[in-house]
């Protein structure tokens, strides 16, 4: 049985959601750091206990910021 071409359009949304999905879980389940990748400095234990997937210290992401 062959798929029509509304079969096949329900298809590929389906997959480009599916991977859409996977992307974002796999944002929400990123580690952060010991240390700074900007600095290499610790972060500070209170960042890393309130935005557990940080990868940059306080000053080093206020710069980023303030750059942007």
């Amino acid at each position: 049985m062959s798929l029509d071409e509304v079969d096949r359009a329900n298809l590929l949304a389906e997959r480009e959601r599916e991977a859409s999905i996977a992307a974002v879980q796999s944002l929400t389940t990123i580690k952060g750091r010991a240390t700074c990748v900007d600095c290499d400095e610790p972060i500070e234990p209170a960042r890393r206990k309130a935005n557990p997937a940080a990868v940059r210290c306080i000053a080093c992401q206020r710069d980023l910021e303030v750059k942007r």
